[in-house]
Parts: C-alpha cells; sequence; structure tokens
C-alpha cells in the first residue's frame, strides 16, 4: 500500500506545472534572442505578475539597462514571434529592471569560475635577489612601509620563484 505522500507526488508527476514550464520556456526564448555578451549581465526573466504581456528582465547595472532599453523594441519583436506566434497577441511590452540581486549572482558565477592555482612552495632569495629588493625599498622613507614593501616584495618574488620551479619537469 502506497503511502499518501507517495501518492501525491505520483499526482504532481503525473502533472506538469504550467507555470514552471511558461517559465522555463520564457527564459529559452531570451537565451535564443540575446546574445552571449547580454546575457552576461541579465538574469531573472520573467512575466509581470500584473500584466502577463510584460515581460521583465533583470539587469545588472543601470548602464546595462540603458543599453537595452535602446534595444528593446527590437526583443519584444523577437521574444514575441517565439513566444507567441500569429495569430496569438503579441508582447506588448519589455521592462528591463536593475536588480542587486541579480547583481551579486553574476558576480558569483564568476567568481565560481575561476581556476585556483594548485599550491605552490616558494623558494627562497638569492643573496642577489634579497640584496636588489633592500635596494629598490631603501627610496622609501617610511621605515615601516619600507619593511612592508620588502615583505611583500621578497614574498612575491619567492612564490614566482616556486611557481617556475614547478612547471620545470
Amino acid at each position: 500500500m502506497q503511502s499518501i505522500q507517495d501518492n501525491l507526488n505520483n499526482y504532481l508527476q503525473e502533472r506538469p506545472n504550467p507555470q514552471a514550464q511558461s517559465a522555463a520556456h520564457l527564459r529559452y526564448a531570451w537565451e535564443q534572442v540575446a546574445p552571449e555578451a547580454v546575457l552576461a549581465f541579465t538574469g531573472s526573466v520573467i512575466y509581470d505578475k500584473k500584466d502577463p504581456n510584460t515581460i521583465v528582465i533583470y539587469t545588472t547595472s543601470a548602464l546595462h539597462k540603458a543599453e537595452l532599453d535602446l534595444e528593446k523594441e527590437l526583443y519584444r519583436i523577437q521574444l514575441s514571434s517565439i513566444l507567441r506566434p500569429p495569430p496569438l497577441s503579441p508582447i506588448d511590452e519589455i521592462r528591463f529592471v536593475v536588480s542587486r540581486w541579480t547583481s551579486k549572482q553574476k558576480a558569483l558565477q564568476k567568481t565560481s569560475l575561476i581556476v585556483t592555482p594548485s599550491k605552490v612552495e616558494p623558494l627562497a632569495l638569492s643573496a642577489q635577489e634579497e640584496r636588489h629588493a633592500r635596494e629598490i625599498t631603501a627610496l622609501v622613507r617610511d621605515p615601516e612601509l619600507k619593511q612592508s614593501l620588502y615583505k611583500a616584495m621578497k614574498a612575491q618574488i619567492e612564490w614566482k620563484k616556486g611557481r617556475e620551479a614547478s612547471k620545470t619537469p
């Protein structure tokens, strides 16, 4: 005997969610119409809750919104032809909205694409390299700043040496 939960799950699987299908179709249509450069700074694409003939597209900044507003009519026509081919009523309007959430999502997507370098074992500076670093930092008058600059420079050179040594077979 099946539980009520199992029956409910079966029922929901048999009956597709028209809102989810509509949202997926809208997103697919936008991906077909918009170039990659535009998709890079747009996020959610939804039908307006008050007017189903209006599409709302979220962007990452006011600059991108202004660029998209210039081509709004072109996008409206293209989306209408995909989403509502004649004789259906076309999309009346596309509205671009700046969204802080979309901006954060896009920033997270970019950082997730960054490849983290493998661990590099830094190699110590030679006497000549250390002398050279001291000569360069000698021009700084503030003793604390001079010491910080020297430490940073030394760490950077040691890391680069270690990275170059790890590349060699």
